[in-house]
């Protein structure tokens, strides 16, 4: 998860602040999670592709996941 932590900053807006984060799952929630994190936090992306707000799964979707990444954005 170092990596997450040098690379995900050149992808966030600069007026923009975001954070990841780490848990564990029963099997079948995370799919749940995505879906209902998705419709509730649009990703929205600006003109230089860079993340202005919203929620992305860094994990991706598995109905046996038992743990998730996702990072969420926000404006400053």
């Amino acid at each position: 998860m170092g990596l997450v932590n040098i690379s995900l900053p050149k992808f966030i807006d600069k007026s923009s602040i975001g954070f990841w984060n780490v848990s564990s799952f029963s099997i079948g929630e995370w799919n749940h999670f995505i879906d209902d994190n998705s419709q509730k936090k649009p990703l929205i992306i600006n003109q230089q592709h860079e993340i202005k707000k919203g929620f992305i799964n860094l994990t991706p979707p598995n109905e046996q996941a038992i743990f998730g990444v996702w990072m969420e954005v926000w404006p400053r």
